[in-house]
């Protein structure tokens, strides 16, 4: 059995181990890609139904996700002045 702290790809025969601060990590840049300015909003807006629905769990990794969607947009921004 995995540990929870894990997710665990399988890609071309290989696996490949992220924590879940590195799973974050990818959820927060992909959905700048895909949501742009609105990613912190759509995060934020998935931790709330998780909250609604009572997964704690999935409340506090989607607030994680909008944290380091602010951190990333604001090191861009700071990078680019």
């Amino acid at each position: 059995m995995w540990a929870p702290e894990e997710i665990v790809s399988q890609s071309l025969g290989s696996f490949m181990n992220i924590s879940l601060d590195e799973a974050i990590e990818i959820h927060a840049k992909a959905l700048r890609m895909s949501h742009g300015g609105r990613a912190e909003h759509y995060a934020r807006e998935r931790a709330v139904s998780c909250q609604r629905h009572g997964d704690h769990e999935g409340d506090d990794v989607w607030n994680k996700v909008a944290e380091m969607v602010v951190k990333i947009e604001t090191t861009s921004n700071a990078v680019g002045q």
